[in-house]
């Protein structure tokens, strides 16, 4: 695929999945009157939108790979779902939080979260430019190596500590502690999802059950 086409794949696809975000947040509202939800709408389109730019560039491949479909993988299909509802009830109950006046987060809790969000944005960039076999879907790609340094020397699914900055920290910048609570069933899916993609790198990663002795953190050094 040309740089050309990809670029406008990847903008209809931008544009679509802001479209269904926006109306999600402002319609559970009721009011495009919602300032925190268009600060969530900016924390996230600008740096996708230069990370994309950056990546188009550079790496077009990567950027393809990033926008392919997503998983055939029976599990995996199941656990990716059940993230994608998880949001979906998330950013809902955060507009609902402002269309009936439930109580709500100050705004200096919202900016902090807004920081963890782009430190988390960040990390997701920084395996971007590591790892280009990094995608969305669990799968092992002909000339794949293993990616044992950097980032991955410290934990085995970078990535996945990067959705933990982002996913949790969106429906506190729009202001509901009541919305994050969803959130906290994450981790759990995280697990489930990185047990059966380790499954399946064990068996068709050269190295890889080397490198899960060496490298003992799935998502949090010293933790987890």
């Amino acid at each position: 695929m040309n740089r050309g086409a990809l670029a406008l794949r990847a903008i209809l696809k931008l544009i679509s999945g802001f479209a269904i975000l926006g109306g999600l947040i402002f319609g559970a509202a009721g009011t495009i009157h919602f300032t925190r939800g268009w600060m969530l709408l900016a924390a996230l389109g600008i740096p996708m939108l230069a990370l994309g730019l950056v990546v188009l560039l550079r790496s077009p491949e990567v950027l393809a790979r990033r926008i392919e479909a997503g998983e055939s993988r029976p599990e995996q299909k199941r656990v990716v779902a059940l993230m994608g509802w998880l949001i979906v009830a998330s950013l809902a109950l955060s507009g609902f939080n402002v269309r009936l006046g439930w109580p709500g987060l100050p705004l200096w809790a919202s900016v902090a979260a807004l920081i963890v969000f782009e430190i988390g944005y960040g990390l997701y960039a920084a395996v971007m430019r590591q790892n280009a076999y990094a995608t969305r879907t669990v799968r092992v790609e002909v000339g794949q190596k293993l990616m044992d340094t950097g980032l991955y020397g410290l934990v085995r699914h970078p990535m996945y500590t990067s959705v933990c900055l982002i996913s949790p920290t969106m429906p506190l910048i729009l202001g509901s502690w009541i919305a994050f609570l969803p959130m906290l069933a994450l981790p759990v899916l995280l697990a489930r999802r990185i047990k059966n993609e380790e499954a399946l790198l064990e068996q068709d990663l050269p190295g890889y059950r080397a490198y899960k002795r060496r490298v003992k953190y799935r998502m949090i050094p010293f933790v987890w």
